[in-house]
């Protein structure tokens, strides 16, 4: 979408525009280009982090969003420096989903069970994984989201792992197949 097709769907006013889609959401894309460099500046610089997620949390709660999503986190240190943030600054739901590898746990070794202690301790209203693999290879983590949270559960898989194949990104799962 264009700058102008945006502002003619979703408003032209901060106030609209989150209105609209009724979450302010926080990933991990939003302050360095690589995502080893990512995960390093955060472990050294935690509250630089939970400041920096704060400044979104804040101008969402402003401007009338209805919840705080956290999403496509692969890092519990991570994890938390964003929902620190949340849980500091408003009192807006939270839900929090992770990203986990083929392995069944995040990048930095954090499998479902340690996420899930960490995140209801800390107080989220639903926790749950997204991106990373296909429903089929999420399932196992579900299951053991379902069998130990005592919150409701996400789940917001890809179709598969994405793959760039002459230049566009593709996925595994055809979209019947996803369904």
């Amino acid at each position: 979408m264009t700058t102008q097709e945006v502002k003619e769907y979703y408003g032209d006013t901060p106030e609209q525009f989150c209105r609209t889609l009724c979450q302010s959401c926080i990933s991990n894309d939003w302050y360095c280009p690589t995502l080893c460099n990512e995960l390093e500046w955060v472990m050294r610089n935690f509250e630089k982090a939970v400041e920096i997620f704060s400044k979104n949390v804040v101008l969402g709660a402003k401007y009338g969003a209805d919840l705080i999503l956290i999403e496509t986190m692969n890092d519990s240190y991570e994890t938390k420096a964003a929902l620190l943030a949340v849980k500091e600054n408003c009192d807006l739901p939270v839900f929090v989903s992770n990203a986990y590898g083929e392995d069944g746990k995040l990048m930095t070794g954090a499998d479902a069970a340690a996420m899930i202690a960490l995140l209801e301790g800390m107080g989220a209203d639903a926790i749950g994984v997204n991106c990373s693999l296909g429903p089929r290879a999420l399932y196992p983590i579900v299951e053991e989201y379902l069998k130990y949270s005592s919150l409701p559960v996400i789940l917001k898989p890809n179709a598969g792992l994405p793959r760039s194949e002459k230049g566009k990104t593709v996925y595994d799962l055809s979209p019947s197949d996803f369904a």
